[in-house]
């Protein structure tokens, strides 16, 4: 449906057309930085709501499940790497940066907020940088919730194309935000909607 790049300086977003995974994530390791994705099979998006993660505090979300990597390319020194979500959950994504010998980590919440949307919440205390999603760029401060739904489903039939329907923070409210036609059903059960 969607693929997240975390091999720039920016974390991309974008509808890749893969109907047999959720988000593929590619990830890059340098010398020196490391990358790797963990799911939380036991964590909730409410025991971390409102409370910010970082790697000592992320014990708290219990086991820790690694995710193995589908695909790996090497040029030099750099390993690209991608992974396949399918599982909604709380997920820890570690990627490497070209210009540093550092990395970055990602505390991703991954929910289905009905049939036919999906949203990806990315959770305080990753790492402030900026997401292109939906061709709108925004600064992820230290702290802040930003979340993107993404439509999994048109018709009862399954899209790859990862239409973006909604993008917001906590600090800027909502940026972007297109009706699916799961809220155009329910206004048009809403006699007053008319």
């Amino acid at each position: 449906m969607i693929q997240i790049d975390l091999q720039q300086i920016a974390v991309a977003v974008e509808g890749n057309g893969d109907l047999d995974h959720l988000i593929t994530v590619r990830t890059l390791q340098t010398e020196g930085s490391s990358s790797r994705i963990v799911r939380y099979p036991d964590a909730t998006i409410e025991a971390v709501n409102g409370g910010v993660l970082d790697v000592t505090s992320v014990h708290r979300l219990g086991r820790e499940v690694e995710i193995e990597e589908t695909i790996r390319s090497r040029q030099g020194t750099n390993v690209s790497r991608e992974y396949d979500v399918d599982l909604p959950g709380i997920y820890a994504m570690t990627s490497g940066r070209r210009e540093l010998r550092q990395s970055r980590t990602f505390f991703l919440a991954i929910e289905f907020l009905n049939n036919e949307e999906m949203q990806v919440t990315v959770l305080p205390g990753s790492f402030p940088c900026q997401w292109i999603v939906n061709d709108d760029l925004h600064n992820v401060g230290m702290g802040e919730t930003y979340r993107f739904a993404v439509q999994v489903t048109q018709h009862g039939m399954a899209t790859g194309k990862g239409q973006v329907t909604r993008i917001q923070s906590d600090q800027t409210g909502v940026k972007f935000a297109r009706s699916t036609a799961w809220e155009r059903l329910l206004e048009d059960e809403d006699g007053d909607s008319v």
